[in-house]
């Protein structure tokens, strides 16, 4: 397990770069480290600011806790700038929470076996392979929510007095998961109420008492981000507002959607897709081997359907946790719908149920004799490499020809932004037609704005002294282009296929 998990480790290594997963938020990470290294966590009222500025500290962002910006604010400030080492530290992160996932698993099911392939099933997922590197909470926060689930495993079976050093434990971890994400605070109250619902025979390990203590550390950790806010904005009031606008704007439609927030887009978009994302399969597969995995089970004994009913309960759990987050946050969950940081919340539910899948077939084959069969054997050996394998290449390990391609063609274009850098200086803005701009600013060091058409480089006070323009095939692109050739002087042409950017510099600057 270990080896695949290095095997997937080395390829993401070797290439560090902001060219996958959520480079938006890596981006805004880097930059905020860099802002706190700069003017001080007090100045920034340990507050990320996302905005390169040579003076003092902008574009702060409040909506949500900072924890994985201020831990790259530490690195910074002791002097640590390498991605290597950003990522080498969010990977042994990743690997602690398979860790803790496989302790959890073989110590609720009983089975090293189950938790092998749970385990397996996990971080092979192409979405836990998405967040494994990630310098935004992803990595951080889902092994915050497999500790969790590990400790509060351990303490079952516990009388009231020796449960008291876990829910002390769990109650300090859940307070830094609500300081590293607010979308485990509903997660794991669901996780708690319905664990007690359908795993029957452990209903009474949580008191109504211990489920409140419980709830008040992220409770604690949201009013510990308010009171950072409130220092922030200078007053209670003005703090107040600007959280619940960010509340009313990603559960009632404050996105700028297409549609609008509609149920029927909400579904389609949110729901069906990252259901589809996380267990890759086409419908109609997954749905035959549904079929077929029940007729198989009710050819179990009943020690091998007790323990797969068990599983299956948690698989219910974990969907239903899963689906939390876009079920009372449906506008940021549609806004954010391509997107895939939010799909990762269903990884725990799809190993599950690719577990139940591959155990059933296992115990069948074992409870009638059929194990020692070589063909049989590797048959189902060959269906846990397919289930894994698949979501190894689907993911955006650059493992394929085609893949590394794209990952060294866009070190081409970072090489032409760090030539931009050399050239420029701290005080000079940069425009550029990119909606996703963030690792542009993070590579070059200057201030950014994304500019798309004439007129709004025509209503500018001042026009920006570069300008990075990638060229589409629309009027308003044609008519920036125009307009960047009057009032700019072109530099060069970056050679990337995926970022063929004309790099301009204003005239008479």
């Amino acid at each position: 397990m270990s080896i695949l998990f290095f095997f997937i480790v080395i390829p993401r290594l070797m290439f560090p770069d902001l060219d996958h997963s959520d480079e938006w938020a890596d981006a805004n990470v880097l930059t905020a480290g860099e802002n706190f290294f700069k003017f001080g966590f007090v100045k920034c009222r340990f507050l990320p600011s996302f905005e390169y500025s040579a003076d003092k500290p902008k574009g702060f962002y409040t909506h949500y806790p900072p924890l994985s910006e201020i831990i790259n604010g530490v690195f910074q400030q002791v002097r640590i700038h390498s991605l290597y080492f950003f990522r080498g530290f969010a990977l042994f992160f990743a690997f602690l929470n398979i860790l803790f996932w496989y302790l959890f698993v073989k110590k609720l099911s009983g089975s090293s076996l189950i938790g092998l392939l749970a385990t397996l099933f996990y971080f092979t997922n192409s979405f836990f392979i998405y967040g494994m590197d990630s310098l935004q909470q992803l990595s951080y926060s889902d092994c915050l929510r497999s500790l969790i689930l590990l400790i509060f495993i351990m303490m079952l079976g516990y009388l009231s007095a020796g449960r008291r050093i876990y829910i002390v434990i769990l109650w300090i971890l859940l307070f830094i998961e609500s300081l590293m994400s607010f979308e485990y605070i509903m997660y794991f109250s669901l996780f708690y109420i319905l664990f007690g619902i359908l795993l029957k025979e452990l209903k009474n390990i949580l008191s109504q008492k211990v489920f409140f203590v419980l709830s008040s550390a992220s409770i604690g950790g949201f009013f510990l981000h308010f009171l950072q806010n409130s220092w922030y904005f200078g007053s209670f009031s003005l703090a107040f507002h600007d959280l619940k606008d960010s509340f009313l704007k990603r559960t009632t439609g404050g996105y700028e959607l297409p549609q609008g927030l509609q149920f029927s887009s909400w579904f389609k978009y949110v729901i069906l897709r990252n259901f589809s994302l996380v267990f890759y399969f086409d419908t109609f597969v997954v749905l035959l081997s549904i079929f077929f995995a029940f007729l198989l089970y009710s050819k179990l004994s009943d020690k091998s359907r007790e323990e797969t009913k068990k599983l299956f309960y948690l698989f219910i759990i974990f969907i239903i946790c899963g689906i939390s987050w876009y079920v009372f946050f449906p506008s940021h969950s549609l806004a954010h719908a391509f997107v895939n940081f939010l799909p990762r919340h269903l990884v725990p539910a799809a190993a599950i149920g690719f577990t139940i899948f591959t155990y059933i077939i296992y115990s069948f084959l074992k409870e009638n004799n059929l194990w020692k069969n070589a063909y049989l054997r590797t048959s189902w050996i060959l269906i846990v490499g397919v289930i894994i394998f698949t979501g190894i290449f689907k993911s955006e390990l650059p493992i394929t020809l085609d893949k590394i391609r794209r990952a060294q063609d866009f070190k081409v274009f970072t090489h032409c932004l760090l030539k931009l850098r050399e050239i420029s200086s701290e005080k000079d803005d940069i425009g550029v037609n990119y909606y996703r701009f963030p690792f542009i600013r993070y590579y070059t060091h200057r201030h950014c704005s994304a500019i798309f058409d004439k007129d709004s480089m025509e209503k500018l006070p001042t026009l920006p002294h570069y300008f990075i323009f990638i060229p589409y095939n629309d009027q308003k692109s044609q008519e920036l282009f125009q307009f960047l050739q009057e009032k700019y002087t072109p530099l060069w042409q970056c050679d990337s296929s995926r970022f063929p950017a004309i790099f301009f510099k204003l005239k008479g600057d």
